[in-house]
């Protein structure tokens, strides 16, 4: 009996390398993408990119001006001095900020998501999936275990690989998945903090400023992604180290 259990724990140790090398990969990209000065100046993308949408964002307060004073001249109220100039005084300040009131949003989204990190031992996701898929412990011959007899023995050591794999496996995808979506949150909150001056010179107008709710849209999805994911991840390693695996597949 014990020898196939040891077939078992060969067969689930297959699985067990994906799930290893997927944490870690997703420690890897989750203390990458949880870094603050991974989004500040000091990155050359970040510093020359902003630079020049911002000084772009700067000419088109030429033409919007323009545009302002043709309206009251006319006497359009929709877009005239009295209505809009205010929004234009306020953006063509924050406007020089815009940098930094993206990254302070990125910041407490970082600051959130590390509070569930650091709750990992050691911020090392492998650590805590480790001890609760040990496939030594699920798939240990004890009394328990032997109970029913052979036949009942062997069936309990099948649906505890089975089982077993099934978990590691879909876990393995789980922190793959992870990987693929930091990576992704990096890239886009990159883009949002070059292009932040357009969201707020596309307040200004009300035709534009569906596109500067957009990227405010996309940037609190992007930055509060990472503590969302990292909580549910949590509860997740809450329940397999709580021996919800082992209850699940009849070894405890």
């Amino acid at each position: 009996l014990r020898t196939f259990a040891w077939f078992g724990m060969i067969f689930f140790r297959f699985f067990s390398l994906a799930l290893q090398l997927a944490a870690f990969l997703f420690n890897l990209s989750t203390n990458i993408t949880l870094n603050g000065e991974n989004f500040r100046a000091n990155v050359p993308l970040l510093d020359v990119g902003w630079t020049i949408v911002r000084d772009l964002a700067n000419i088109c307060f030429i033409f919007i001006l323009l545009f302002i004073a043709i309206s009251t001249i006319i006497g359009n109220a929709n877009y005239g001095a009295k209505k809009l100039l205010p929004k234009v005084i306020i953006a063509a300040v924050l406007i020089n900020f815009s940098a930094v009131i993206a990254r302070v949003v990125i910041d407490i989204s970082n600051l959130l998501a590390l509070q569930f990190w650091s709750r990992f031992p050691g911020g090392d996701i492998s650590t805590v999936l480790g001890e609760g898929l040990n496939p030594q412990r699920l798939l240990q011959v004890s009394d328990n275990f032997t109970t029913g007899g052979a036949f009942q023995t062997l069936l309990n050591i099948f649906i505890s690989t089975i089982m077993g794999s099934i978990i590691v496996l879909v876990a393995a995808c789980v922190l793959f998945a992870g990987i693929i979506y930091f990576i992704i949150r990096l890239v886009a909150l990159w883009f949002l903090i070059i292009f932040s001056p357009i969201a707020f010179i596309g307040s200004i107008l009300p035709e534009t400023k569906k596109y500067a709710d957009e990227w405010w849209k996309k940037l609190f999805e992007q930055a509060f992604f990472a503590p969302a994911y990292l909580f549910f991840l949590y509860l997740v390693g809450k329940i397999v180290n709580d021996k919800f695996l082992a209850r699940l597949t009849g070894t405890f």
